[in-house]
């Protein structure tokens, strides 16, 4: 009897530890795919900032040779 008790107590607390990381792991699914979702709108930004860096370069490279040409002239 006592060890039969010992055992359903044991089973019982394995189930809830299960139970425990089952809840943990579809936190975690939750979280990563988010962290995904971010990680990529990032990156996006970061694209979109650095085509209008490239844009902002070409201009002031632009600008400079007008300058420079206007003194040859």
């Amino acid at each position: 009897m006592v060890i039969d008790a010992a055992v359903i107590g044991i089973v019982v607390t394995v189930l809830f530890a299960l139970m425990a990381l089952a809840y943990r792991s579809g936190s975690l699914a939750k979280e990563v795919d988010q962290n995904k979702s971010n990680i990529i709108t990032l990156f996006d930004k970061f694209s979109d900032s650095q085509k209008e860096n490239k844009a902002d370069h070409r201009e002031i490279i632009l600008k400079i040779d007008r300058l420079n040409n206007q003194r040859v002239s």
